[in-house]
């Protein structure tokens, strides 16, 4: 028998940076790279190839939570020079070992 879709789609999905666990900024973020490289390629390549680069990376940042590898551990480093952002958001709080990020 085979597998239903949504089974599919839990399997690459990572439930402890999405939904209610998910970062706000770390996701803006990551969508703005994305938006970065889907111009890149559009302008390199064409605006529909930039447009699937960008749709593809989009769906990428729901279903994980980050784009980059790695990314929810390195937020935690500059969390002096982004206090301002996380003010911006409502995330007052100093980052620790259960942090959405």
């Amino acid at each position: 028998m085979h597998p239903a879709p949504g089974d599919l789609l839990d399997r690459f999905r990572h439930f402890e940076y999405t939904g209610d666990r998910r970062c706000v900024p770390c996701t803006l973020l990551n969508l703005y790279v994305a938006a970065i490289s889907g111009l890149a390629v559009a302008l390199a390549r064409g605006e529909l190839f930039g447009a699937a680069v960008f749709v593809s990376l989009g769906l990428v940042v729901y279903f994980r939570g980050y784009l980059v590898p790695g990314f929810p551990s390195l937020t935690t480093i500059p969390v002096a020079a982004f206090g301002w952002c996380r003010q911006l958001f409502g995330e007052n709080e100093a980052p620790n070992s259960e942090s959405r990020c």
